[in-house]
């Protein structure tokens, strides 16, 4: 009988992870304690924002309201976490009183579940509770502090939690930005897991130049700064446009618009991205 291989059923292939959450762990330790992928993500998250340029109108709502969620940062955030994991959960929380969003806060992708329609494309996001949201909803004895906070979580949020259900999330408060694949995907993918092989090979012995070897693999996969010439610097640049406009495309109908109609305001700001410059900037690195 002939034999069929199957690379699921090298040894090696048992050393990597296999859940979404096992690969986001290793992709964010990865990123933590290893200089390649550390500078990488710093340049695609920090360095990329120099050249993404917001253009105010007279209302300076916007401007106040940027201030209030630190939005450099968080766009920083929202960047770092696209290209790590593949994929990133702004939760904006809106205060009705300023007609402001109050805050914008990344969700945990690990904690996050999409269910598609079997009728059509729409998707649904679901936030699976964790043990410390749990415990606190279960608690008996709450001190007044913690009745006083439990009063502003929504009492449909405490009823799936108490009927052990995964907590639905409004559209027009979350948004899911992902880096697919394929058009056909629902989760993102980061740019890190194609090179788990190659790290794994990194904490073995070995001769200094299969180490250099190996280093120059994953920093060509990667997209690291010092590979970026050629054919694969404009390879690049189009995994960039595809992030940027998702980015730009989030910040004028998720986050700018809804803050524009709450409060009657027919301009908002305008956002670009110069890719020339930012090109011109890759060739000096």
């Amino acid at each position: 009988m002939k034999e069929q291989y199957s690379p699921y059923w090298l040894t090696n292939s048992f050393k990597l992870p296999h859940t979404r959450v096992e690969v986001n762990a290793l992709c964010r330790h990865l990123v933590n304690v290893n200089p390649l992928y550390s500078t990488t993500i710093d340049f695609y998250s920090i360095f990329l924002l120099k050249y993404l340029k917001i253009t105010y109108s007279n209302a300076d709502i916007f401007k106040q309201q940027d201030h209030i969620v630190n939005l450099q940062k968080l766009l920083s955030n929202m960047l770092h976490e696209l290209w790590v994991i593949g994929e990133t959960f702004p939760y904006c929380e809106l205060s009705e009183e300023k007609g402001q969003w109050a805050s914008v806060i990344l969700q945990n992708p690990d904690y996050i579940i999409i269910k598609q329609s079997v009728i059509n494309s729409e998707l649904e996001i679901f936030l699976r509770p964790d043990e410390k949201l749990r415990s606190f909803v279960f608690k008996k004895e709450k001190t007044d502090t913690e009745i006083e906070n439990l009063s502003k979580i929504s009492p449909v949020i405490i009823n799936d939690i108490k009927n052990g259900r995964n907590i639905l999330l409004d559209k027009f408060y979350v948004t899911h930005l992902c880096r697919k694949q394929m058009p056909y995907e629902i989760r993102g993918m980061g740019i890190i897991p194609i090179t788990f092989s190659l790290a794994m090979q990194l904490q073995q012995v070995m001769p200094q130049s299969d180490r250099i070897y190996i280093e120059n693999q994953i920093k060509t996969a990667i997209g690291h700064p010092e590979t970026l010439i050629g054919i694969n610097k404009e390879i690049w640049l189009l995994k960039i446009k595809e992030v940027v406009a998702a980015i730009i495309n989030w910040l004028n109908t998720k986050y700018y618009q809804p803050i524009a109609k709450i409060n009657n305001i027919t301009q908002i700001p305008v956002v670009e991205f110069n890719y020339e410059e930012f090109s011109n900037a890759i060739e000096n690195i």
